[in-house]
């Protein structure tokens, strides 16, 4: 195992601040949810709003017509592009070391989700290529599973991790070491969105 890089622990100290700002408005939120999360994002909404709860599974391939009706976003810094659920939330971020956040629920932190919620960040890094493979895989998790896959036509390297978080990691280096995050905190809803985190990979567009 190697052990976690410094902006995801940097990264998660943050999410544990944002934890006591998410509780406290919990009222607002279960009171009536926004359709959008940053008001500085480049999301695209499509005509029908309406959330999706996707059940394909695990293991049917990902096609573009199930992406057809999801938000797109592109990174005015890294220059990514990338597809996400309708019904999801872009949390904003930074784009550059401090990454930038999408929920299936709209809270603060991923500590202040559901059993059943997933979110989902991208962290760019100048993390060197032969450590890109190995961000912010950490010591302390049990690595269910290792694979070699591909995004945006990069080799890369997925791990699925059962640590704070039952996560799927995905690491490609292109100039730079692109980070995609997936965290659940249970079994469950990691298995139950398997097949949204293959759409979402396989249909991220590194930078030209």
């Amino acid at each position: 195992m190697v052990r976690m890089g410094p902006a995801l622990s940097s990264k998660r100290r943050l999410w544990s601040i944002a934890l006591a700002f998410a509780l406290s408005s919990a009222a607002l939120v279960a009171c009536g949810r926004a359709d959008v999360g940053s008001g500085a994002s480049t999301s695209t909404p499509t005509a029908s709003g309406a959330r999706t709860s996707p059940q394909a599974s695990p293991s049917s391939p990902p096609t573009s017509y199930e992406t057809a009706g999801w938000l797109t976003y592109t990174s005015p810094v890294s220059g990514y592009t990338l597809r996400y659920p309708p019904g999801w939330f872009d949390l904003g971020g930074q784009d550059d070391q401090q990454g930038h956040d999408f929920s299936s629920e709209n809270v603060g932190s991923p500590y202040a989700m559901s059993d059943t919620g997933i979110h989902f960040y991208v962290l760019v890094t100048n993390a060197a290529a032969a450590d890109c493979p190995k961000t912010n895989v950490s010591g302390p998790g049990t690595l269910i599973s290792q694979t070699s896959v591909t995004v945006g036509g990069y080799p890369g390297n997925r791990y699925i991790l059962n640590e704070d978080f039952f996560d799927v990691i995905v690491n490609v280096w292109h100039g730079r070491c692109f980070d995609l995050w997936f965290g659940t905190k249970t079994d469950a809803a990691r298995t139950g969105n398997a097949h949204v985190i293959d759409l979402i990979t396989s249909h991220f567009s590194l930078p030209a």
